[in-house]
């Protein structure tokens, strides 16, 4: 009867160890795929600031180029 009980209560451990594990896999799946949202945003910011960049660098240059062409002229 006491082998019985002591069976009977590993295996309630162990079931409770399961479903800890289990909660801690889920909670981990949703962190991950939060932070790769939160990644996938960033580098679309990141990419968005670098084309603006790229659109005020050409912005600047054809300014340059035509203040240059006019001296010239």
């Amino acid at each position: 009867d006491r082998e019985l009980e002591r069976v009977r209560l590993q295996q309630q451990a162990r079931d409770a160890v399961q479903v800890k594990k289990d909660e801690l896999k889920l909670r981990f799946a949703a962190e991950k795929g939060k932070f790769a949202k939160e990644k996938e945003s960033l580098l679309c910011e990141i990419q968005r600031g670098l084309e603006d960049l790229r659109i005020e660098i050409a912005k600047h240059n054809e300014t340059r180029r035509q203040r240059a062409r006019t001296i010239v002229e």
